[in-house]
């Protein structure tokens, strides 16, 4: 992590003219090595990487929007490597659905403060096999730092926290010693890019989702997990469901229409005051509706019953 601090902090000074504060600086470092032997028949394989990200952020609580994403295929002997680095509406486009038309993402009202947002990661695995051909022993090692520095933004009265994504899945095999390998996919984007990710990459939500119902459902009996699971399961239809009828009334075949978002709100603040912030009419496109609704359920309930049945 050391490094990719020192390396953002140094290339303002190779810069020349730029202002650090007008400036998007984004950086990926990645080494990966594999090593096989067969007499005496070993596996030996390292990556390690670092991704480092310093920029401006929109008083809104938009990011410059980057994404980079590194994939192995586990293969010692027929290695493959495929890598992503894009910036702007290029890492929206990448990172959104097949076909999908990304709007570019709203900067407006840049205040000048700061975001940095780092990972470093370190892996390796080495494998030792007997005379047999099946492995007698095994050192893995995983090393990861994250961090990050992001002053708040603020939507009308609301206080915004921009978006950012750092992910990494590993497996390692050890089968034999032309099975050996060690497959890596990791991921990091901020802004739009990483709200994109974060819906519409399966292995990322499907990760996540993993590790958080394991740690809840493991404190549960066998009945109440499955009760658990069957309520996660309705809040996430209803939820959907009040998404999809908003997004219906305000955006029909994805146009928005800012009257009609305008009259769902101020119905819904009629009919129950201040639930829904003002400040959402001035959303500008229904990608963007979508985005604000998906991350603010009490919201999405509301102007659902504001709909004309």
């Amino acid at each position: 992590m050391n490094r990719i601090i020192i390396l953002l902090l140094a290339i303002p000074a190779l810069a020349g003219c730029a202002a650090p504060r007008d400036t998007v600086l984004f950086v990926t470092n990645t080494s990966f090595g594999i090593n096989a032997e067969s007499k005496p028949p070993t596996v030996n394989i390292a990556y390690d990487r670092q991704e480092g990200y310093l920029g401006p952020r929109a008083a809104n609580g938009g990011m410059p929007p980057v994404v980079a994403s590194i994939q192995t295929n586990g293969d010692v002997f027929n290695p493959k490597v495929r890598q992503v680095y894009a910036t702007g509406a290029a890492a929206s486009l990448v990172t959104g659905p097949s076909g999908a038309t990304v709007p570019p993402s709203d900067l407006s009202g840049l205040d000048g403060k700061m975001v940095f947002f780092g990972t470093a990661t370190t892996v390796g695995l080495k494998v030792g096999f007997d005379e047999t051909g099946a492995p007698d022993s095994v050192l893995f090692g995983y090393k990861r730092k994250e961090l990050s520095v992001i002053p708040l933004g603020s939507d009308g009265n609301k206080l915004v926290y921009p978006s950012v994504l750092a992910s990494l899945d590993t497996a390692a095999e050890t089968g034999t010693l032309k099975g050996t390998g060690l497959t890596v996919a990791q991921f990091f984007a901020t802004g739009r890019p990483a709200e994109l990710l974060a819906a519409n990459n399966a292995s990322i939500r499907d990760s996540f989702s993993k590790l958080s119902s394991n740690a809840i459902l493991s404190s549960l009996t066998p009945q109440q997990q499955q009760d658990a699971l069957a309520q996660a399961h309705q809040i996430a239809t209803d939820q959907k469901s009040s998404l999809d009828k908003v997004m219906g009334a305000a955006a029909p075949n994805g146009i928005l229409d800012k009257t009609v978002l305008a009259s769902l709100i101020t119905k819904a603040n009629t009919a129950h005051p201040g639930t829904v912030n003002p400040a959402l009419g001035d959303t500008a496109t229904a990608d963007q509706l979508r985005a604000r609704l998906e991350a603010d359920e009490h919201t999405t309930t509301s102007l659902s019953q504001a709909v004309e049945p």
